[in-house]
This record gives C-alpha cells, structure tokens and sequence, in this order.
C-alpha cells in the first residue's frame, strides 16, 4: 500500500483554484477533491506496519498554525512529465510540521523520501506538452495568485491507489494538531 501524509486544502481555497484550472489545452487538471500538500510518503507498506506507523505518528508535537498560497509555477521537463502547482508561502511551522513527520519516518522502517520539501497543491499533470509559449503565457497570467489564509489544525494519512483512469486517494486516519490524537 502506498500511503502519503498531507494537509487538505479548504474548500473556499480549492474553489479559486479551479477558477484558474484552464487555459492550456491537453494538460491533465487535478481534480480539487484531491488538492492537498504533502508532508511525506511511503511507497510500500503493508497493513500490519501501517497499524503501528497510524499509532506511533500521535507522538509528534505540533501546534496549528496559518498558511496560504502564493503563486503558480511548474517544474519538470515536458519531455516526461511535469508538473503546474501552487507554492505555499514561506512558513517555518508548516516546515517545522514537515521535519517532525520526516525524522519519525526517518527514525522507523518506513522512510522513502526522494525529494526535497517544496510544500505546494499540484494543480495539473503535463505529459508530452511542448507548447512552452502557451505555458509561459497561463504563468505569467497567474504571476500574482494568493489565496486566502487558512488555519492548518490537522493532517491526515492517505492510502493511494493507482488507477488506469487515475489516482484515487483514501483517506485512513487524521490527526488533529495542538495535542496531536488520532480522530479516525
């Protein structure tokens, strides 16, 4: 099972970016119920270790705090995919957040991480996309995108399942913040 630990996006803020979902034709938009920042991942794990892993992750120490969006950027090549999202602005609790979950898995069996922290919403999926004025254009358009602040209180666990149609995100535990407890 893979499994990754992400913040959800509010549904006033996931509505917005929908709004500027458009422009560049053939790119694969994420859908918005599956909008989210991710604080870490694990590409393969079995039921029984995740059981133990949903259980030993209440041990992290965090209070919430507030975040938002702060401009639209793309990263990745073209050639294979690449990818458009929404930074998050610079905010050393979201990273202080990020750390904590990494050193746990970091400390456990479980740690598979292959990039560093960029905390951002990936808003689309380019495959074979080669029109980079087109991209250069939706870039420049949405150079000044903020989102409202939001409060992060919680994060969750996801298990994801690739698809043929896609990816299908499940959500299998959360974790309110300001004494961390496990609510599902």
């Amino acid at each position: 099972m893979r499994v990754f630990f992400a913040i959800d996006i509010p549904n006033s803020i996931c509505k917005g970016l929908q709004l500027i979902q458009c422009g560049i034709p053939g790119v694969k938009w994420t859908n918005s119920g599956q909008f989210h920042i991710t604080l870490g991942f694990i590409e393969n794990i079995h039921l029984s270790d995740f059981e133990e892993l949903a259980y030993e992750i209440q041990n992290i120490n965090s209070s919430s705090f507030n975040i938002y969006l702060s401009g639209i950027k793309h990263f990745g090549s073209g050639e294979f995919y690449s990818y458009i999202w929404a930074t998050v602005a610079d905010s050393p609790e979201l990273c202080d957040l990020h750390k904590k979950i990494d050193s746990f898995l970091i400390r456990s069996k479980f740690y598979s991480r292959k990039h560093s922290f960029i905390p951002h919403v990936t808003l689309a999926r380019i495959h074979g996309f080669s029109n980079q004025r087109i991209l250069n254009q939706y870039l420049y358009n949405h150079i000044g995108y903020n989102s409202e602040t939001f409060e992060v209180k919680k994060f969750n666990i996801y298990s994801s399942h690739l698809r043929a149609k896609g990816v299908i995100h499940r959500l299998e535990c959360s974790y309110t913040l300001d004494g961390l407890r496990k609510l599902i």
